[in-house]
């Protein structure tokens, strides 16, 4: 018998294991790469809802815009 379990995620960790100085930007010369919701989709800006913000530079920001 299989147990199916539904997972939510309410945070993403990416950790580059080649960091170095000259991969770390400011948060002024970053580029978005992508918006996802919780479940990991890829979103839309979506107002009232937490949406996670993925970066070129790998910052990850949860988002909740009004």
């Amino acid at each position: 018998m299989s147990l199916i379990v539904d997972v939510v995620m309410d945070s993403v960790r990416i950790v580059n294991t080649q960091l170095s100085i000259n991969n770390i930007s400011s948060k002024s010369n970053r580029e978005l790469v992508k918006i996802i919701d919780l479940l990991g989709r890829e979103s839309k800006l979506i107002m009232n809802i937490p949406l996670l913000y993925l970066y070129d530079n790998g910052d990850v920001e949860k988002i909740i815009k009004q």
